[in-house]
């Protein structure tokens, strides 16, 4: 419990940061802190390493906000050391150093500032080439010790788990509005229907299309946290 608090009022304070709404990332901050899909890793011991990961990934966020307001050495170094603790508690971070690129474009909108230039939007990739390296590590040291559990999922065929991917997309989207069926065990669904797997993938492609209209086809547009919260919850669940 006390991970989590910690968590949800360090994501406060990056939010508030990050985007000076104080209101907004009031809300968000306690939806994380009382969501059951959040509570559920609180209350299940096994899953303290979901909740510890939580907390060093809102300290690398914290981290990289510090860093880009005055940047340092040593500031960097920071992020990295808080992202490599964050990855040896659950490699859920793997995709951190995307997830930074979308917050460098809203609402940090380091984009805006380099006016586009080729050589400065090059320096913002080469700044998160390091965090690439741990999180490339992290992946390896991850399949390298899971490869008895990866190999057990391997006896599903690949038509199932692409399909089971897509749909669960959508599951998690309606468990985050109607948390209901909560349980200690998540059994493997027998099957997808075949209408749900295409009809999840079709909506993807739609909604995608239009968080990154709304979002990208507009310039200086309104509503950049658009598509970065949605791809933010697509690269997460990856």
């Amino acid at each position: 419990m006390l991970l989590h608090a910690l968590t949800a009022s360090t994501l406060f304070l990056v939010l508030r940061r990050m985007t000076g709404a104080l209101w907004r990332s009031a809300f968000v901050a306690l939806l994380f802190a009382i969501h059951p899909l959040r509570v559920e890793s609180v209350a299940w011991i096994a899953e303290r390493k979901d909740v510890l990961s939580g907390l060093f990934f809102v300290l690398t966020l914290a981290a990289y906000v510090r860093y880009i307001r005055a940047p340092s050495v040593w500031r960097y170094a920071v992020i990295l050391i808080s992202l490599a603790c964050g990855l040896m508690a659950k490699p859920m971070l793997i995709t951190m150093p995307f997830l930074l690129l979308l917050l460098d474009y809203w609402p940090l909108r380091r984009f805006e500032k380099t006016n586009q230039s080729a050589p400065n939007v090059s320096r913002l990739l080469l700044e998160k080439l390091p965090m690439l390296a741990l999180a490339a590590g992290s992946a390896a040291a991850t399949v390298i010790a899971q490869h008895d559990a990866l190999s057990a999922g391997e006896k599903v065929s690949l038509n199932w788990r692409i399909g089971n991917a897509l749909v669960s997309y959508f599951v998690y989207i309606g468990k985050m509005f109607w948390p209901r069926d909560l349980a200690v065990l998540y059994p493997h669904p027998l099957h997808w229907p075949l209408w749900q797997a295409i009809g999840a993938a079709l909506l993807l492609i739609v909604i995608t299309f239009l968080m990154v209209r709304l979002g990208f086809g507009f310039r200086h547009s309104r509503f950049g946290f658009l598509p970065v919260g949605w791809f933010w919850y697509l690269g997460t669940l990856i």
